[in-house]
């Protein structure tokens, strides 16, 4: 309520008088506007490296802890960080009766992604059982979070791959055991719709072709499967509990000693 009350003028005189308590960059491989005199006047200082690739910028790990979102190995002063997302935008209670198996949204298909606006894509995820997500340019990816967030399930490729740095947050080997129980809902489907070239295979084609014809209600499923209502209310709270900006935040500054 008192954003627009707070004093944002003159901010070079407010770093060379230490006037911040903390100064984090927010994406510092894209700006590091007033650094030399942040570092000169001796203020303290956290970098956050978001982008989707494993490059670690050596000019600021030396200035000030360095978060890294996609980071393959332990480094001194550089610390792992992932997305999260606002709790008001978390489903308070799961849809308990989704008329989707599977997302009809699939990752890297452009046909499916019909959404104009923010609410008709969510219900899209809270209308369904499960969701596809994957590796993008990097493991870490605001979808996984999006499915998440509104009860839905998703089904991760390969996360058992993801390096032990990167998605620290997720429940990885929660959603590799999902995975591995419930990847056969996908053979349901017509494979060239459903994978991109690097995660189809020919076996995946072939389990395809005797379940072309079977029936793929969600509600039928939700009969044959009494304990995956149960597995969407875990994965949302734990969503509600671990997932959140307010969360990060705290991790952020915890990691300062603030």
């Amino acid at each position: 309520n008192n954003y627009n009350s707070i004093d944002r003028t003159d901010i070079k005189k407010k770093i060379q008088e230490k006037y911040f308590d903390l100064i984090i960059y927010s994406s510092i491989r894209r700006s590091d506007q007033f650094l030399d005199d942040v570092i000169k006047y001796n203020n303290k200082v956290i970098f956050i490296d978001g982008e989707d690739d494993n490059i670690i910028d050596e000019r600021y790990t030396k200035s000030g802890l360095y978060f890294k979102r996609e980071l393959l190995e332990n480094r001194n002063n550089v610390i792992p960080i992932s997305f999260a997302i606002p709790k008001e935008k978390i489903l308070k209670t799961i849809n308990e009766k989704p008329t989707n198996l599977l997302a009809p949204l699939i990752p890297g298909r452009l046909s499916t992604y019909i959404y104009d606006n923010e609410k008709a894509y969510y219900n899209m995820y809270s209308n369904s059982i499960f969701a596809i997500t994957n590796k993008k340019l990097g493991w870490d990816c605001l979808r996984h979070y999006e499915i998440l967030m509104n009860g839905c399930i998703p089904l991760f490729f390969n996360i058992e791959d993801c390096p032990k740095l990167i998605l620290k947050t997720l429940p990885k080997e929660r959603l590799s055991e999902i995975y591995s129980n419930f990847h056969n809902v996908l053979s349901l489907y017509f494979p060239f719709k459903i994978y991109k070239k690097k995660f189809l295979s020919i076996k995946k084609i072939f389990s395809y072709i005797p379940n072309m014809f079977k029936n793929k209600s969600a509600s039928i499923f939700l009969k044959k499967n009494s304990d995956i209502l149960e597995i969407k209310s875990e994965l949302l709270n734990f969503t509600k509990k671990n997932l959140t900006t307010e969360i990060l935040a705290k991790y952020v500054l915890n990691k300062q000693n603030m």
